[in-house]
């Protein structure tokens, strides 16, 4: 079971350099929920940062200061005066209180890339198949200049580009898909590139940029920053292409796991985000002037909902 628990920037810092390793609440009726073996997503309150850890214990006492005697304050990370503006002596008398032990943290930014490396790998020896959504967006493309495609996976657009006679760079943060790209359409650029962080590119660098189901996996903080980045290398008319994923994409998760915030949920084994129209128009207006619609794609073994987005940054 996932389990979403807010921590105070100090906390979190704590929990995140292991400093901290058992999390102190009141066992109420949320935190009698919580197992070992269980995942907590913590979110750090002010920069909204993640950290996914395991339950690896739990410490049952009928207050913190009888708690405070029994475990090792350097795994608590506070002391017991901290503890005193949070819950009153009535508090964890009615409920208890509940010492949340939990393994080494694991990075979530980690466990998606292995996730990522381990389907590409599953699927080094299937077809690279594409679909026909570029076509409408032929003549705005130049063959005189580098399209940057993030979030290349295998290469489905790379192919589609290629025999049309493009030049592209193809990115992403996985090794297997970069490779595979490499090996597989040779006349295309590679670079290993993680969106979280900041593009090693100059400002107005590419006047067509292509992230195609790529751009979903994210908090809004970071979906804001990842689409402030790509304005930035993107010239000034140029024009940013996309896909992501639509709130009716009920075969692909839409409507299904733990809601982490506002369209956003783990799901599948790793976070989603999910567009409506509306939102998609919200977000892409970072870069630009926007349309906007709702779109099939049919080249996996259900049809996926898509929100598709062509923005022409002002």
């Amino acid at each position: 079971m996932i389990h979403k628990m807010f921590l105070n920037p100090e906390s979190f810092r704590k929990i995140k350099d292991g400093t901290k390793k058992v999390e102190l609440r009141l066992f109420d009726e949320k935190r009698k929920q919580v197992k070992i073996g269980d995942t907590i997503i913590f979110t750090n309150r002010e920069s909204q940062e993640q950290l996914l850890v395991t339950v690896k214990d739990l410490h049952f006492f009928s207050s913190f200061r009888k708690l405070f005697k029994k475990i090792e304050n350097t795994k608590l990370g506070c002391v017991e005066a901290d503890l005193d503006e949070f819950y009153t002596e009535a508090e964890q008398h009615k409920y208890g209180v509940v010492g949340i032990e939990i393994a080494e943290y694991v990075d979530e930014r980690n466990v998606f890339k292995e996730t990522w490396e381990r389907i590409h790998a599953i699927h080094m020896n299937t077809a690279v198949v594409y679909d026909d959504w570029l076509d409408k967006y032929l003549h705005m493309i130049p063959k005189d200049d580098v399209i940057l495609e993030l979030g290349c996976g295998r290469g489905n657009n790379v192919k589609y580009l290629l025999e049309r006679g493009f030049d592209i760079l193809a990115t992403d943060f996985s090794e297997n898909a970069i490779n595979y790209v490499s090996k597989k359409f040779p006349k295309s650029k590679t670079m290993l590139l993680d969106v979280n962080n900041t593009f090693p590119f100059k400002n107005a660098q590419f006047s067509v940029i292509i992230a195609d189901l790529c751009l979903h996996y994210f908090t809004q903080q970071k979906t804001e920053e990842i689409l402030k980045e790509i304005k930035r290398v993107l010239r000034p008319n140029g024009i940013l292409l996309a896909r992501v994923n639509s709130k009716n994409d009920i075969e692909y998760g839409a409507g299904k796991g733990k809601k982490i915030e506002k369209d956003y949920y783990f799901v599948e084994g790793y976070n989603k985000r999910f567009f409506d129209i509306a939102s998609a128009q919200r977000f892409f207006e970072i870069v630009g002037q926007t349309k906007v619609t709702e779109t099939d794609i049919s080249r996996y073994d259900k049809v996926k909902k898509a929100i598709e987005i062509s923005v022409r940054k002002f």
